[in-house]
C-alpha cells in the first residue's frame, strides 16, 4: 500500500498471524479474528486521532 501512494493508516484483520503481517506489511495495527468490535472502534479511533491530517481523505484519495 505504501509503495503505491497509500498513507492512510492500515490495520490487518487476520484469522491468524496478524502481528507477523503487520510487520511484513508496514500497517500501523493488527487484530487477530475473532475480535471485539468495540476494540475495533476503539484502535480506530487512536489511530485516526494521531495521524496527520494532510487533506487526502478529504479529497478522495
Amino acid at each position: 500500500l505504501r509503495q503505491r501512494g497509500v498513507r492512510a493508516p492500515v490495520i490487518i484483520l487476520s484469522a491468524n498471524g496478524a502481528h507477523a503481517a503487520k510487520q511484513e506489511l508496514a500497517a500501523e495495527a493488527a487484530m487477530d479474528k475473532p475480535f471485539d468490535p468495540f476494540e475495533l472502534l476503539r484502535r480506530l479511533q487512536r489511530l485516526l486521532r494521531a495521524w496527520p491530517d494532510d487533506g487526502a481523505a478529504a479529497a478522495g484519495n
